[in-house]
């Protein structure tokens, strides 16, 4: 008798860890549902020490006699710990690579954030090296973006910038990175490709602009020595001349001879 009550305590505790709510459990305190989670704690609590309570009072009496279910049951309990704590490893893990991901991602429009794109624009370099090939990076500014914020607001400004991310990305190849350099700037490394392709990417980004939005850009080929931050220099001074006269154009940058 005592042996199937054993067995019995033993199922409803498998049935309780097996309960969608007993999720709730990992959750912060702000998250559970009131009274759920504590009332499971406590039958996961009550079932554990059966088995430990049991054996102690078979142990006092001198007549352990239900071995069998203690070691079933217990085995039972082992496993159920090993494929919860699995489960939220699992969750963990899935939940730390959401978050990797989400370090390298500009939380507005979707692209490349700062950190992000310095990477990749970093391993560009280095296969350009490896490999002997040319790449380019164009950095482009949306024109008068400020007067758009300021007659329309915020949101459509927020708006826009999606538009532009969306419109640009569905335009450019797959190797092509783009990312947010700040603002309402971004910036675009080109693998594998030289100044004369990479204008002609350019121009094909312009029709793709939402709303009739018109962008400034500065365009430069790694000249296969100077560092990223020189070849950024490079760009952002290229992209301050296209701006200068009229903005809605591409200026090459200049060959850094120092």
């Amino acid at each position: 008798m005592l042996e199937s009550v054993f067995l019995l305590v033993y199922a409803l505790f498998g049935a309780a860890a097996a309960h969608p709510s007993s999720s709730e459990i990992t959750k912060p305190i702000s998250e559970r549902a009131p009274g759920v989670s504590l009332l499971l704690l406590i039958l996961l609590a009550m079932t554990s020490l059966v088995p430990s309570a049991l054996l102690l009072y078979q142990a006092e009496s001198g007549a352990v006699t239900n071995g069998v279910a203690i070691s079933i049951s217990s085995g039972g309990l082992f496993l159920l710990v090993i494929i919860r704590v699995v489960g939220l490893l699992r969750k963990v893990e899935f939940q730390a690579e959401q978050l990797s991901l989400l370090s390298r991602i500009d939380e507005l429009t979707g692209l490349y954030n700062r950190r992000a794109w310095m990477d990749e624009l970093q391993i560009a370099v280095e296969r350009a090296r490896r490999d002997k090939t040319p790449f380019s990076v164009a950095l482009m500014d949306l024109d008068h973006f400020k007067i758009f914020n300021d007659t329309f607001g915020h949101q459509a400004g927020d708006k826009l910038l999606r538009g532009v991310a969306d419109g640009w990305m569905a335009t450019i190849r797959i190797p092509d990175i783009l990312g947010r350099y700040g603002g309402e700037e971004f910036i675009l490394i080109l693998p594998n490709t030289n100044l004369e392709d990479a204008a002609n990417v350019l121009e094909r980004l312009r029709p793709m602009t939402p709303t009739g939005q018109t962008f400034s850009s500065g365009l430069a080929l790694w000249d296969r020595s100077e560092t990223t931050e020189r070849l950024l220099l490079r760009i952002d001074q290229a992209l301050y001349r296209a701006k200068a006269p009229g903005r809605n154009r591409t200026v090459l940058a200049e060959i850094d001879t120092k």
